[in-house]
């Protein structure tokens, strides 16, 4: 049948849900099948056992005609977006390779199993939610309470937030791994927040949950069709929070670090630029333009310009690479009059990588490493240029003393 869309309960006879879902990913291994959970169980450890098995939305009994259909939209276009990625990364059609033979997809029976099988198949743990930092934006002071002492007695820091203004500047400067935002908020309300921190390039990746009393289809609708990533309604159940925010954090984290990474030099290096004077453009942020007039050739991460030097700057990551392109990429980029290229690499691996595609293709190019333990700020390096200067001090020491000892000794010498 390929389905695009599975829709499951959990409370079903002779298989229960959990495992048909852990089942059908285990068995379809490919992102082209989404799961909504449908049940009526509400406690956190249903929740979370649902998305840890690998389901990607959850739904709780009794629900909307309107929010059903949404969140099935929701992951037809997250399908749709997948289906395109892997089209521009398919290889050349024109290129003839043996066809793989079909395989059925090897689903549990719904009979008796096997004592044998089960005895010994043992899965692996799924991922518990990781301990994060959780902004939580309301203007009423004992909601804020209620959901800091619930996500603190579950491990995460929670800072707190009263109005829309506050919590762009906390999103600003303790970059969170979630945001928890109300809606109806004197000044900025949740939708002009969720707009300014679309705007940032620093701050748009942070995941959304709003917490909101706005409870209507409309409402809904609206918040989850380019607001939100998730949406509950108050009042509410504390487990269904704990298990939705954690279910977030474990789908957001981890491609949030590279865009972290790659933000936080463009940011340094935009700031810099900013007191030693000179003009500065960027394509990743959103109040500089991306490149000066009649520029030709590739943009880079960032541009400055200062009289008729241009200092352009590309972060780098193992990804980035690795694609075939990136070397024509910088020496189209070198092409342009008057440019100095600069790239900059946040860890070893992407040091290593970067230093062999430029010696490959005999480029000159000055290579920068965030990476602290590549240099003397980090204990490490610290320990390095202690031994190292340490080992000039006592050559010097005792080239001094071996030469007192020699001029001593032939003033001794008679005649």
């Amino acid at each position: 049948f390929k389905p695009d869309i599975i829709l499951i309960d959990l409370n079903t006879p002779k298989i229960s849900g959990f495992d048909l879902i852990e089942s059908l990913r285990d068995a379809c291994r490919s992102q082209e099948i989404k799961i909504i959970t449908v049940s009526a169980l509400r406690d956190e450890e249903d929740i979370d056992k649902a998305f840890q098995a690998g389901t990607n939305d959850y739904i709780a009994k009794p629900f909307s005609n309107e929010e059903l259909l949404h969140r099935i939209s929701r992951q037809l276009q997250s399908l749709k977006e997948e289906s395109a990625s892997t089209r521009s990364k398919a290889p050349d059609p024109s290129v003839k390779r043996p066809a793989a033979p079909e395989r059925e997809p090897i689903l549990p029976s719904p009979e008796i199993p096997d004592p044998d099988l089960t005895d010994t198949i043992v899965r692996a743990p799924k991922a518990a939610p990781p301990r994060a930092k959780i902004l939580v934006v309301d203007d009423d002071p004992d909601m804020r309470r209620l959901v800091s002492a619930i996500l603190t007695e579950k491990g995460h820091r929670v800072v707190e937030a009263a109005d829309g203004e506050e919590g762009l500047a906390l999103a600003d400067r303790e970059d969170p791994d979630l945001m928890i935002l109300d809606i109806l908020m004197p000044g900025l309300d949740g939708y002009e927040v969720c707009r300014r921190l679309a705007d940032q390039p620093h701050t748009a990746h942070i995941p959304i949950l709003m917490l909101t009393a706005k409870s209507s289809l409309d409402d809904i609708e609206i918040g989850l069709s380019g607001y939100a990533d998730d949406y509950m309604t108050k009042p509410f159940q504390q487990r269904e929070l704990v298990a939705r925010a954690g279910a977030l954090l474990r789908r957001t984290q981890r491609p949030k670090r590279p865009q972290r990474a790659k933000q936080d030099p463009i940011q340094q290096l935009v700031d810099r630029a900013a007191i030693r004077g000179g003009d500065v453009y960027s394509p990743h942020v959103s109040r500089l333009k991306n490149h000066p007039p009649q520029w030709t050739g590739p943009v880079p991460d960032v541009l400055i310009v200062r009289g008729k030097i241009r200092i352009a700057y590309w972060i780098e990551t193992v990804e980035s690479l690795r694609d075939e392109k990136t070397p024509s990429r910088w020496k189209a980029l070198l092409k342009v009059k008057g440019i100095e290229l600069r790239l900059i690499v946040t860890d070893t691996e992407s040091h290593k990588a970067a230093s062999s595609l430029l010696r490959r293709h005999r480029l000159n190019v000055k290579l920068l490493n965030t990476d602290p333990s590549r240099s003397g700020d980090s204990p490490k390096g610290r320990r390095s240029l202690f031994r190292i200067r340490t080992a000039i001090v006592l050559t010097v020491l005792a080239g001094f003393l071996f030469a007192l000892l020699f001029l001593w000794g032939t003033s001794r010498i008679p005649g």
